[in-house]
């Protein structure tokens, strides 16, 4: 990974493992997808599992479940 540097799209419903994966985060909104939000982490990979504990973690992952609920809650409309 760190020689070839490939793009990877990774698509999962749980937001603590997207924040603790990924540099980017796309929320998309349902019917039809659109991307609603987008958070970059701003943190070094491959992550120590004390990452998962720190204020960046925590940051990404209460922007990205917000950022979800918005998008959710749109939709409703």
């Amino acid at each position: 990974w760190d020689q070839t540097r490939p793009a990877v799209v990774f698509v999962t419903h749980n937001v603590e493992e997207a924040a603790y994966i990924a540099q980017r985060i796309v929320v998309m909104s349902p019917n039809p997808g659109r991307v609603a939000s987008e958070t970059l982490i701003d943190a070094p990979l491959p992550r120590p599992e004390a990452f998962r504990t720190s204020a960046t973690f925590r940051q990404a992952a209460e922007t990205v479940s917000q950022d979800l609920a918005a998008a959710m809650g749109s939709a409703r409309l």
